[in-house]
């Protein structure tokens, strides 16, 4: 098996194992970016938050779903018709909206600063063209510099070899020395 055929089989088996790994980390975990520095400074803006699903508990960081977005706010309190309240760490008041039970996604298990930005990044369509484009580029550049070296036509001249020529015909693959 040549090392192109392997790389591809390795490639393949990555993508499928981070596929499976997803789909098994989504029934229990989910992951968010936090957007905002109302969690500061525990959990500031840019950061990425890990949510147990389900798992909650009184006076740790949750995230719930307010419209269409999920917030991550602290769990301060309980009102007597089975509401929450929260607050964010970096905010003077309690929020104003109580948290329904059935909008509450989770515990928040770990947090990491700075992740949130790229997870924004790759998950918007430039943003993931953007990555694709500069590993299709970094391939092509790695091909100019690895290409097999061609044999030569039948007329005795040599055929250039990419890869092996620097910038004005020098090339140092042979002797070390230009030509």
């Amino acid at each position: 098996m040549n090392l192109k055929r392997a790389l591809r089989v390795l490639a393949g088996a990555f993508v499928i194992a981070v596929v499976a790994f997803a789909f098994v980390l989504h029934a229990t975990y989910r992951v968010y970016a936090v957007q905002t520095g109302s969690m500061s400074p525990g959990i500031p803006a840019k950061s990425v938050v890990v949510v147990e699903v389900g798992h909650y508990k009184m006076g740790e960081p949750i995230s719930f779903h307010v419209g269409h977005e999920v917030v991550t706010h602290r769990l301060v309190g309980r009102n007597g018709d089975g509401t929450f309240v929260t607050k964010g760490d970096g905010n003077n008041a309690a929020d104003f909206t109580p948290v329904p039970a059935q909008n509450i996604v989770g515990g928040v298990v770990l947090s990491e600063p700075n992740l949130g930005f790229w997870l924004v990044y790759v998950t918007n369509p430039l943003g993931a063209a953007s990555i694709a484009m500069s590993l299709l580029l970094l391939y092509l550049i790695w091909g100019l510099f690895t290409a097999s070296p061609q044999s030569e036509p039948a007329t005795g001249t040599p055929r250039p070899r990419l890869g092996r020529c620097l910038p004005f015909g020098i090339d140092l693959t042979r002797s070390g020395r230009p030509r």
